[in-house]
């Protein structure tokens, strides 16, 4: 078999992840799936420009953008859409307006959270790294009309570091997105509903362009 028909028969998912931790039942149960996937962290960014291409590599791929990394991913779908064969968003940052909420938690429900490493002082860090972080996404905004390739945007429904306002104006700016909301999640999505969230991101990667929920507008219930 030649590359272009493995690659066909088995596309790779990158997934970019912003958040300091890995989630591992999300990226897992994809790999159980069967399909071939890829994770890059939030050292992608370390090494500047030439590194972070070198990562997401030259490979057709279908991108999910988990949090801060979510940018990243819709700035790779906008400036190589022959490489972008689909999009999704998970809790994205770029929009603004963003709210400001320094001590909110991640999590629909932040005792239930298993993070043996991080107190929840480094939790409440994290949130405070990452909404100062969307600030700086102005750029990527102008790039989301760009976008080609079919694309899911999703947000948790207790999500307290993305405002009400945000999340409609991914499905106006993007051509051809999907906007679902997954119930009793935080910012964190993959780790309060990873089977929810499994199930949603499975579905569209399968159907990309014929991915209808509910007139391309959902509420993910249990």
């Amino acid at each position: 078999m030649n590359t272009a028909t493995a690659v066909a028969a088995n596309p790779r998912v990158l997934i970019i992840d912003g958040l300091p931790w890995r989630f591992a039942q999300f990226p897992d149960g994809l790999a159980a799936a069967g399909w071939s996937v890829s994770e890059a962290g939030p050292d992608i960014w370390a090494g500047g420009g030439p590194a972070t291409r070198a990562a997401l590599g030259d490979r057709p791929s279908h991108l999910v953008g988990i949090s801060k990394g979510a940018s990243l991913a819709a700035y790779h779908a906008a400036q190589t859409p022959e490489l972008a064969l689909s999009l999704t968003l998970i809790a994205p940052l770029i929009l603004r307006p963003v709210c400001r909420r320094y001590t909110s938690d991640l999590f629909a429900h932040p005792d239930a959270a298993t993070l043996p490493d991080h107190p929840p002082d480094d939790i409440r860090a994290a949130a405070l790294r990452l909404t100062l972080a969307a600030i700086n996404d102005d750029y990527i905004e102008d790039l989301l009309p760009q976008i080609q390739c079919p694309t899911l945007a999703v947000f948790g429904g207790d999500d307290r570091l993305a405002s009400p306002q945000g999340p409609p104006r991914y499905k106006e700016l993007i051509p051809n997105c999907t906007l679902a909301f997954v119930y009793d999640a935080g910012h964190a999505v993959a780790a309060d509903r990873p089977h929810a969230l499994l199930r949603l991101v499975t579905d569209f990667l399968r159907r990309r362009e014929t991915f209808i929920v509910s007139d391309r507008s959902a509420v993910i219930n249990p």
